[in-house]
């Protein structure tokens, strides 16, 4: 993602406001996921990437588990 920063960086100077889109954001992300039956575990604000653009996107699913208890790698 070109020009991506980590969340917590990204967030920085943003109103509280915005600050709640970008966290509604991360929570369909990770809700997609869920519905998949992929568990993130190891969601942290710099696995949380922003755009120029404002998109989000959850990166480094390394450490992630599919629901039948697979490991993903």
């Amino acid at each position: 993602m070109e020009g991506a920063r980590a969340l917590d960086t990204a967030w920085a100077n943003l109103s509280l406001e915005a600050r709640l889109d970008l966290l509604v954001e991360v929570v369909e992300g990770v809700a997609h996921a869920h519905a998949a039956g992929v568990v993130h575990r190891d969601l942290k604000p710099d696995n949380i990437l922003v755009d120029d653009r404002g998109r989000v996107a959850v990166t480094d699913f390394g450490l992630a588990w599919l629901s039948d208890g697979e490991r993903l790698t």
